[in-house]
């Protein structure tokens, strides 16, 4: 990946970054009329008020007229600017001027957990925005082909607990929130809150935190999360366990065997419940990009992958290959999946982004 490099349309990006540079001033200068007042006024005449400073932001805000159109422009101005400032000229430069292409550095385990990180830039971490997503298409004759596992730490959850509700509704193919939200509230119209939950407790969430999330008191989500275990004994079964373990070795530990050691400055019972989840994500993602790797070698010519963000996975390949590709990549990154959590229903899904001028 960091050989081949990701390609960019530099053109098209510098392009972007200019709309966002313009509606960043637009909306400072919206700010600044809304919040600026006469005690704002230095000896010339100028508005002293510094946006980017809290306090000055919450005082001017408790004083403007129209506090909520204040608070709108204001935050669409530090969205640009921190898009312009991210993803500006420091990172335009990493554009190779000849292949344009990013050539950055990956850490195999850059993360505690075993995660890849990436830097110089982070291509982990592109912007969401449909205007920078379309500048990372493929060049001509190409196409970008994108496949990333399907809620692939709570299928870990299922293969580790070997809760029976959760394998069902991953070998069905329902949505398991949806099923989650059915059980525990008893209507599906509480999906959100049954998600928040789901994720919540592989990443060690407690009542308190899980309220903040919710907006609830912290009394009602400890009833929830009372009544989730209750419904998912092998869950909370599991968490319990992985605590217990990792208070009596000293360290947390993937399904593989990769060791977090761990100390009295960390929250052990929260580390201990995510780490082996999310270092088990880790593990499958490389395995599933050997095994692409040597797949696309060995059947495509000029099939490389590009890139990996966590669960999901790059591949750059001809135009004429992409479907191909396609099944390839969900095909063995599900074996991947299977091959170390064999108990849950594998699932990857792909997406196909061709060349666009």
């Amino acid at each position: 990946m960091q050989r081949y490099g990701l390609y960019v349309n530099r053109k098209a990006w510098v392009e972007t970054i200019e709309v966002c540079r313009t509606e960043m001033l637009k909306y400072q200068k919206l700010a600044m009329d809304c919040l600026s007042g006469p005690q704002h006024l230095d000896l010339f005449g100028e508005s002293s008020l510094n946006l980017n400073s809290p306090a000055d932001v919450a005082g001017a805000l408790s004083k403007c007229t129209n506090p909520a159109e204040a608070q709108a422009s204001l935050d669409r101005y530090r969205e640009m600017a921190k898009l312009v400032q991210t993803y500006g000229a420091t990172f335009i430069e990493f554009i190779d001027p000849i292949s344009w292409r990013i050539h950055a550095h990956f850490e195999s385990t850059g993360a505690s957990t075993g995660r890849v990180s990436c830097h110089r830039p982070n291509l982990q971490n592109l912007p969401s925005d449909t205007r920078f997503q379309a500048c990372l298409s493929a060049p001509a004759g190409r196409a970008i082909v994108r496949a990333d596992y399907a809620a692939c730490e709570l299928r870990i959850l299922a293969d580790f607990s070997g809760d029976a509700s959760f394998l069902k509704a991953f070998e069905d193919s329902e949505d398991l929130h949806t099923q989650v939200a059915i059980n525990l509230f008893g209507s599906p119209t509480y999906r959100e809150q049954a998600k928040a939950i789901n994720f919540g407790i592989i990443y060690g969430m407690g009542s308190k935190s899980l309220a903040a999330s919710l907006q609830v008191t912290q009394n009602q989500a400890e009833e929830w999360l009372k009544q989730y275990f209750k419904k998912h004994p092998r869950i909370k079964a599991y968490l319990d366990w992985s605590v217990q373990e990792a208070y009596a070795k000293g360290y947390a530990q993937t399904r593989l065997g990769r060791r977090l050691a761990l100390n009295t400055s960390q929250d052990i019972s929260r580390v201990a419940k995510n780490m082996p989840i999310q270092g088990t994500a880790a593990e499958l993602a490389k395995l599933a990009m050997v095994w692409v790797h040597r797949r696309l070698s060995q059947d495509f010519q000029e099939a490389v992958l590009v890139n990996m963000i966590h669960d999901e996975l790059v591949v750059e390949c001809q135009e004429a290959d992409q479907q191909q590709v396609a099944e390839v990549l969900v095909y063995e990154m599900e074996r991947a999946q299977k091959r170390i959590c064999p108990r849950v229903q594998p699932k990857a899904e792909s997406v196909i982004l061709p060349y666009r001028p």
